[in-house]
């Protein structure tokens, strides 16, 4: 109604949606300016976005998504893997850019040598907020995800995202 929030970043690593719910709640053009996630199936009002380049868009591996989570929270600039070479998230090929409006813009992977083997390095992105779900809080603020679909890298994103200066709301 305000025309606020706007022109946001939208980082995910497994979906959070279910087709209708979840981020889906987000996908108004011009709210959100770059989404960088993985797994997208759950997600078609985000493909339609995507699909129409109203939003900028990359698809980075999953698990190197949640990986770098903890790359972020421990300080460092990024997640270096050899996973994603010679595929779609390869600079060389498309860097993960999901559509022609992505395909101008920087790549937020880089390709890098170390001890003699060529790796992806996937770049830290600064993380203001993150908003997670819990299944139980108590008075002190501490969360279980005992009924939680997916748990692997919350409390990596929390951290990566207390190491930005950043908050969290659950």
């Amino acid at each position: 109604e305000t025309g606020h929030p706007r022109v946001l970043t939208l980082v995910h690593s497994c979906g959070q949606s279910d087709r209708q719910r979840g981020i889906q709640h987000l996908a108004h053009e011009g709210m959100v300016r770059r989404i960088i996630g993985a797994h997208w199936g759950l997600q078609p009002r985000w493909m339609e976005l995507i699909a129409n380049n109203q939003v900028e868009a990359y698809c980075l591996p999953q698990g190197q998504m949640a990986q770098l989570y903890r790359s972020m929270a421990c300080g460092l600039p990024g997640k270096m893997s050899t996973v994603g070479l010679g595929t779609f998230v390869d600079p060389r090929i498309e860097g993960g850019k999901m559509n022609e409006r992505t395909r101008e813009l920087e790549d937020i992977i880089d390709v890098m040598e170390y001890g003699g083997r060529e790796y992806l390095f996937y770049k830290a992105i600064p993380l203001d907020w993150c908003l997670i779900r819990g299944t139980q809080a108590d008075t002190q603020g501490n969360l279980t995800t005992t009924d939680e679909a997916m748990k692997l890298e919350v409390i990596s994103a929390v951290l990566a995202t207390k190491r930005w200066g950043g908050k969290v709301v659950a």
